[in-house]
């Protein structure tokens, strides 16, 4: 909830956005206890300011979020820490790997 509600970054934005994009719509109680149902079409005002900054402005306790099906099966993450003089040779090897930016495919 946190991540959606801080932006989202994730393995799939590049095919359907932040995670802040796929919230439908969250229950959200303000500082003066009142309870809002939130979305584009109820308190649209809210909605757009509770995605990417929401923890400021009210508790959610519920969210709807749009979900797809896995892209891909396969991905990996890790730390890596590189010496200046070997970055660009790693950059260049990086951008073969993901063929310069056309990587994931569907």
């Amino acid at each position: 909830m946190g991540l959606g509600l801080g932006g989202g970054f994730g393995r799939y934005e590049g095919f359907y956005g932040l995670t802040l994009d796929n919230i439908i719509d969250m229950n959200v109680i303000l500082a003066d206890g009142t309870k809002k149902f939130v979305s584009a079409t109820s308190n649209p005002d809210l909605y757009w300011a509770m995605r990417g900054a929401g923890h400021n402005f009210g508790i959610v306790t519920k969210l709807t979020f749009k979900i797809y099906d896995e892209v891909s099966p396969t991905w990996y993450t890790t730390t890596m820490i590189f010496k200046q003089d070997k970055l660009e040779p790693v950059f260049n090897q990086l951008n073969t790997l993901i063929a310069n930016g056309t990587m994931p495919a569907r």
